[in-house]
């Protein structure tokens, strides 16, 4: 059984939840990679993103923190002066909000995304998000690439400033796949999809393209 929304949902949001569980209480703040935000700004970005394009995007609801709607809305760099880049980005503030207040945040949104499912539905014929649920595969696509983010910043992080959580499995070692070489024949590539093929797709995921070579290749595995 295919899972639901609500569902699909609730498991990003675990995953979300404990990639933070390894920052030590006192990281929130810490910036391990200079083209990157503090940590912090991650935490209410994430609902930002949600609510904006769920609950304002598609069923126009009022805001109840525009402050924190707008200072979470900005890309993940720090500097953007581009103006190729799609939407305004907020200053940085000089004092972020408080861990709590950003967790309060989050919640009341996650609650809010979640009441939004059948609403959402309903306008499946008069909005494009809507439809098929796209605006929640957005939302959860968005969620799993900042969970890449968050990742490879706890990795430059300090190792003081993280901590083991009990979910996480010791540390398993072995012998890898050996390298090969693997032989790539000549034909036709397909690159990219048709808006109708799927549910979801960021936007430099269409059209479909073909494209043909005719030369076979060989690349080494490792």
């Amino acid at each position: 059984m295919a899972e639901t929304v609500g569902e699909r949902l609730a498991g990003v949001w675990a995953r979300t939840d404990r990639i933070f569980e390894i920052l030590a209480p006192e990281a929130f703040l810490a910036q391990p990679i200079a083209l990157r935000h503090p940590f912090i700004f991650y935490v209410g970005h994430l609902p930002a993103f949600a609510w904006n394009h769920v609950c304002v995007g598609v069923l126009a609801r009022p805001s109840f923190n525009a402050a924190f709607d707008e200072l979470f809305s900005r890309g993940i760099d720090p500097d953007v002066d581009d103006p190729s880049h799609c939407h305004a980005h907020p200053e940085i503030p000089d004092r972020w909000p408080t861990v709590a207040e950003v967790l309060a945040y989050r919640d009341r949104v996650r609650a809010s995304v979640l009441e939004s499912v059948d609403a959402v539905t309903e306008r499946a014929g008069s909005h494009l998000m809507a439809r098929d649920g796209r605006v929640f595969s957005m939302v959860i696509e968005h969620e799993l690439m900042h969970q890449e983010t968050l990742l490879y910043m706890l990795q430059e992080l300090a190792l003081d400033r993280k901590v083991r959580p009990a979910w996480l499995p010791r540390d398993v070692t072995g012998r890898g796949r050996p390298p090969a070489t693997v032989r790539v024949p000549a034909g036709t590539a397909t690159l990219g999809a048709a808006f109708t093929d799927l549910a979801f797709g960021w936007d430099n995921e269409f059209p479909r393209l073909r494209s043909s070579c005719r030369v076979s290749a060989s690349t080494r595995r490792r």
